[in-house]
């Protein structure tokens, strides 16, 4: 089998961060016409549309400032209607700091697409994907002018983003986070979110992360987990991996453990279905594979086989199907390739390390050196 390569980023030079830049900060005790002063947790709204009876359609927006000044961070979940994971990560995480953030401000949409998230649906009413609109047109199609007001009236006031996400439907994602890792900006938030796996890539033209960074405004992705479910370990990473950045970005108190093992992958493939059938998948999320390993099985309504599918290259697994019936070209693996650390990722799971999961050790410093590559 051939997969199509998916290129996650150029390769480039990496080293230390570059210093950060000065703070926005918040503008006259205001955001997005909110008042928000040092100490505040604000319930807000922001209109970003209209229904069809002609009622205001607004999206929840949560607020919170710490004393001093620092860095103003935004989280959006559910960008996509149906990944509801977000909004689950949110609530844990201002459970987490709704008094104890010490400086800056943290700016939550735990809800973008509001269409989509009524109705349990990935796109808005228009069959558009919110996702690849950004940074908007305020004259444009419904999509683009949803995507400006949250771009130009949150996005653009704000330091740094986490963009909350989980697979799309018929798929399951392994706990990874995504971004630019030519950045040294989100290079470091990528590191300082603590997943095993870091993914490079700039994301596709009109993706929230790929328009914010590409504005001054560094930002990463959080994949896990499957749409329309809470899974607990994929909230936990993520609410974990947020406090973690916000400690980094001296917003909160000292950050927890950090895994002893980060991989920065740099390229990634799909493996797919060449025969219609019946799948009897043999990965799962996190797992290691060699080139040459069965990534599935295809059967006939007989039960009798029709084709091994196998793996291309060596890597980890990203994200697998968990639809068990597959047309021809059906995406059933996605492998990121580990050429250089394959080895060093399985001696971290041959001794007890989960690539995907929380629970990667305890009383870790949480250091400063790059990822592996």
């Amino acid at each position: 089998m051939s997969p199509r390569a998916k290129k996650a980023g150029k390769p480039r030079a990496s080293g230390k961060a570059a210093k950060a830049p000065k703070w926005k900060g918040v503008k006259d005790d205001a955001f997005a016409g909110h008042a928000l002063r040092p100490g505040d947790f604000v319930e807000a709204e922001l209109k970003v549309s209209e229904s069809v009876l002609h009622k205001s359609v607004d999206l929840p927006m949560l607020l919170v400032r710490g004393e001093m000044p620092g860095p103003t961070l935004f989280i959006t979940g559910a960008v996509h209607g149906d990944e509801v994971l977000g909004a689950a990560i949110v609530r844990r995480v201002l459970d987490s700091v709704e008094r104890r953030i010490v400086a800056g401000a943290l700016v939550c949409l735990p809800v973008v697409n509001r269409f989509g998230f009524d109705q349990g649906d990935r796109y808005l009413p228009d069959r558009r994907d919110l996702n690849r609109h950004f940074p908007g047109d305020a004259d444009g199609n419904m999509a683009a002018r949803i995507a400006h007001t949250v771009f130009h009236r949150v996005v653009l006031a704000c330091d740094r983003g986490i963009d909350l996400h989980t697979a799309a439907s018929g798929h399951s994602n392994l706990c990874h986070i995504r971004g630019d890792a030519g950045d040294p900006h989100v290079r470091e938030l990528m590191r300082a979110f603590g997943t095993p796996i870091i993914v490079d890539g700039d994301g596709p033209r009109g993706s929230l992360r790929r328009a914010a960074t590409e504005a001054g405004v560094p930002t990463v992705l959080y994949e896990a987990g499957e749409p329309r479910r809470f899974q607990p370990h994929a909230v936990a990473l993520g609410h974990q991996g947020v406090l973690h950045l916000m400690a980094r970005l001296g917003m909160v108190g000292p950050a927890g453990p950090r895994p002893p093992l980060q991989i920065l992958v740099r390229q990634s493939a799909w493996v797919r279905a060449d025969h219609g059938g019946i799948i009897d998948l043999k990965v799962e999320p996190g797992d290691l594979v060699r080139k040459g390993d069965a990534i599935a099985t295809v059967f006939n309504p007989y039960g009798r086989e029709v084709d091994d599918v196998l793996a291309a290259s060596s890597g980890v697994v990203l994200g697998t199907a968990t639809d068990p019936l597959a047309h021809p070209g059906m995406a059933l693996a996605h492998i990121g390739h580990l050429d250089k650390t394959f080895a060093r990722a399985k001696a971290y799971v041959d001794a007890g390390g989960d690539l995907g999961h929380v629970g990667w050790g305890r009383g870790l410093a949480f250091g400063d050196g790059d990822a592996e590559e």
